[in-house]
């Protein structure tokens, strides 16, 4: 694994000039009966309040308006040995023997690192995952009903591919679950029901889907250190088929891993969130195709205090770590704003609209 030096940063920087740096530390299915992973059943999110709400209270923030958050997040400083990183995958590759002439067949961003896609001439670092969570998610939560109910602002279907060696695409944002303001609760271990007495949150109408559209059969193995959300599953996906995952729970704390046991060096990750307020950078954004480094959230309740978020799979969490940095954004429609969040010594600023 690939540690950053001293001298290495990401910046994250936005249209309200959010500036973070950080120095970096050195349904049906065709198959068989999933392969259950982990001990007992981790324990659910305690309610103490009623039927209706979690411990302290739970409600939905109203904002004032809405905001959107784009900017981009850059690698400052050293950058990392690609040609090791290059040449350590191919390492791995050459290994599987009878698969390897099948997996080089792919393209060359298959064929490549995946933890470090920079591009050069911007320093824009890709598969960035950037969200917004509430100041306090044990007592308030975004209402996202209307988009849900809208299906506005996320896919109705997310899809991880195989048409090689690698998964495609490296980093996706998933939403299948949401807080009922109705009922508002937390309890995702319980699975939604007509039952209100019985129900967790409802489900969204996104279906999460890992495919091999490729040669070879793989295998998917997903896991998550949040083991209070998932306790992860193990599933061959032969050639031409694909697998449904639904059990991934929303989470703020970490991702879920998404990994081949048959080709050990292919991962991705995969981030559930109880709303659509997230992005990927250099991913696709309605009809956008985002540069390398570049996020974009819209429809962000405005007027309210809010956190946000960044993790990469080697530098992890930006400043702030899983809470985030606190910023209010105003109605983008008719104010402007600024923020200077100190990163590195003296501290980073960008302004912007």
């Amino acid at each position: 694994m690939y540690r950053w030096t001293r001298n290495t940063a990401l910046i994250l920087t936005g249209v309200f000039a959010v500036s973070l740096a950080l120095i970096g530390c050195s349904g049906k299915q065709d198959f068989p009966t999933k392969e259950r992973k982990g001990g007992d059943e981790p324990s659910e999110d305690k309610q103490t309040d009623g039927p209706n709400t979690t411990a302290g209270g739970l409600k939905p923030i109203q904002g004032k308006g809405l905001a959107t958050l784009k900017g981009n997040i850059k690698l400052v400083g050293d950058d990392p040995d690609y040609e090791a990183l290059n040449k350590n995958l191919l390492t791995e590759i050459e290994k599987a023997k009878a698969d390897a002439p099948v997996c080089l067949q792919g393209s060359e961003p298959e064929k490549s690192q995946y933890s470090w896609v920079v591009d050069k001439s911007s320093r824009g670092v890709k598969n960035v995952f950037v969200w917004i969570r509430p100041d306090d998610d044990k007592k308030e939560f975004f209402d996202v009903k209307a988009l849900v109910d809208q299906v506005k602002g996320f896919d109705k279907v997310k899809t991880i591919d195989q048409p090689h060696c690698a998964f495609e695409p490296h980093a996706l944002l998933i939403f299948p679950r949401y807080v009922d303001p109705a009922s508002p609760s937390t309890m995702w271990r319980k699975p939604p029901s007509k039952d209100p007495a019985k129900s967790g949150p409802p489900a969204t109408t996104q279906e999460f889907i890992v495919k091999n559209s490729g040669q070879l059969s793989h295998n998917t193995t997903w896991s998550s250190s949040d083991t209070s959300r998932l306790r992860g599953g193990s599933q061959s996906v032969p050639a031409g088929n694909k697998l449904p995952i639904d059990d991934i729970q929303p989470s703020y704390k970490s991702p879920v891993e998404i990994k081949c046991s048959v080709h050990p060096w292919m991962k991705s990750w995969v981030w559930a969130f109880e709303h659509p307020f997230a992005c990927v950078t250099g991913s696709k954004v309605g009809d956008k195709e985002l540069a390398a480094g570049e996020y974009r959230i819209e429809n962000i309740p405005a007027g309210v205090k809010v956190r946000v978020v960044a993790w990469h799979e080697e530098a992890k969490f930006l400043k702030g770590g899983d809470k985030g940095e606190e910023m209010t954004l105003k109605d983008a429609r008719t104010s402007r704003t600024s923020l200077s969040l100190p990163g590195n010594n003296p501290p980073v600023s960008m302004k912007g609209l």
